[in-house]
């Protein structure tokens, strides 16, 4: 290769191409290794701003959780209360057996009453 290129300039020798092509490649790796850095430093900060986010849901998430854990717990007390109250009410219902269907008509309330003066 040295030869080859004494060949295309004479006045080229060995002591001046080999620094000068050792400077070259100097330079150049010498940015590659800047453009290197400049982004790993991006990605560092990408990282960064990545594990921040992470945290910030993990602490979100634990918030949720325990608010659903209590929305379950208010839930099941609802429930019951409910049971109860449909339960209370129904204490006070009463239940007349043997009337056929649609003998009522169309005043449900006027015909229970005279239907329980009729009777009793």
């Amino acid at each position: 290769m040295a030869a080859a290129i004494t060949q295309r300039c004479p006045s080229l020798t060995c002591r001046n191409y080999w620094p000068a092509l050792e400077e070259r490649i100097i330079t150049n790796l010498t940015a590659q290794i800047s453009a290197n850095h400049a982004t790993i430093t991006r990605h560092d900060q990408t990282i960064q701003a990545i594990e921040t986010s992470i945290n910030d849901f993990r602490g979100r998430i634990t918030t949720l959780e325990n608010m659903v854990g209590s929305f379950m717990k208010q839930n099941e007390l609802l429930k019951f209360k409910v049971d109860d109250l449909k339960n209370r009410s129904r204490r006070c219902n009463i239940r007349i057996t043997g009337i056929p269907e649609r003998a009522e008509g169309t005043c449900t309330t006027s015909f229970i009453e005279s239907f329980i003066g009729d009777q009793l």
